[in-house]
């Protein structure tokens, strides 16, 4: 049995009009993955309003896009343990944000060989961004 797996660190455009440079990357990755896949960290996006809380909504095409490459690329969110949100912009009153923008995401080849997964949401330190670990077990025989 093989016994390869792929881990990637992903860190998304902040700025709009670059996002799809991070998808296509996203794309490539999945032409050449054929094993487990687990993909986390800042996406700089959201996939639900309801995953941001404050001012400003998010653009639907930009989830919508999000949401393709997604299902493109056979990820799913791995979902998470702790605080929705993973990111605040620091700010108050009118202005304050907060959203989820880092995750897990993973491929069927990844819950097949990970029976068990939890994402943990872990406290901000000293960034705007809170850190998220990933846990799995039941690595199989």
């Amino acid at each position: 049995m093989d016994k390869r797996w792929i881990v990637t660190g992903f860190y998304g455009q902040p700025v709009a009009a670059k996002r799809k440079e991070g998808w296509n990357l996203l794309r490539l990755i999945h032409s050449h993955t054929h094993c487990p896949w687990l993909c986390m960290e800042d996406f700089n996006k959201i996939l639900l309003q309801d995953e941001q809380l404050g001012s400003h909504a998010r653009s639907f095409r930009q989830m919508e896009d999000f949401r393709t490459v997604l299902e493109e690329c056979a990820l799913m969110d791995a979902g998470f343990i702790g605080s929705k949100y993973t990111w605040c912009n620091k700010r108050e009153g009118a202005d304050f944000t907060k959203a989820r923008l880092d995750r897990a995401l993973v491929n069927k080849e990844w819950l097949d060989l990970h029976k068990l997964n939890s994402v943990h949401v872990l406290p901000i330190q000293c960034s705007n961004h809170n850190r998220i670990l990933v846990s799995c077990s039941n690595l199989g025989s």
